[in-house]
């Protein structure tokens, strides 16, 4: 799918001592994706995130939610307790059974995590997608590691660290 990709194409120029001109162009394209957002802002996004342009991203990262419309956000009420994409693949791993075995140690299809991380992405198709529960804990653990800042905020990490003999 092409939704929530954006192109990009830039040239570099660099000078080497012997005055000779190198030339490197580069391309790439950028996909939106709720993989690599913050918690913050997910739990205010009430629209998966490729129905929101690049700055629209930004604005809602820079916590400046009033600068986007009120049907993406949904502004009036309160924001989600999780992200709602958490929400999912947490549902997702439920309805098909916790109980297996090495459920996060063994992997994934990569075309079934890519489904879901597009699932999440564009909220198509409606129904969840008929994956393993191998993938849904790999996708689970791939967001996570992929969040701006982890489930566990690096302001708290030292405090964390602290009181992590103290089990009272």
């Amino acid at each position: 799918p092409t939704a929530g990709r954006t192109s990009s194409t830039t040239s570099w120029c660099s000078t080497s001592s012997g005055g000779k001109d190198i030339f490197i162009t580069v391309s790439g394209t950028y996909t939106k994706s709720c993989f690599g957002c913050s918690i913050e802002a997910l739990v205010h996004l009430t629209v998966p995130i490729t129905e929101l342009s690049p700055g629209q991203i930004v604005s809602l990262e820079n916590g400046e939610k009033e600068k986007l419309p009120v049907d993406k956000t949904d502004s009036a009420k309160e924001p989600y307790p999780v992200p709602k994409e958490l929400w999912f693949l947490c549902d997702v791993m439920t309805s098909l059974g916790l109980s297996h075995e090495n459920l996060f140690l063994q992997p994934g299809l990569r075309s079934e995590i890519l489904l879901i991380r597009d699932w999440l992405d564009t909220g198509l198709p409606i129904d969840r997608p008929n994956v393993s529960i191998h993938s849904a804990a790999e996708a689970l653990l791939i967001f996570l590691e992929s969040l701006r800042e982890p489930i566990v905020p690096y302001s708290m990490y030292s405090r964390c660290l602290e009181c992590s003999g103290n089990y009272l």
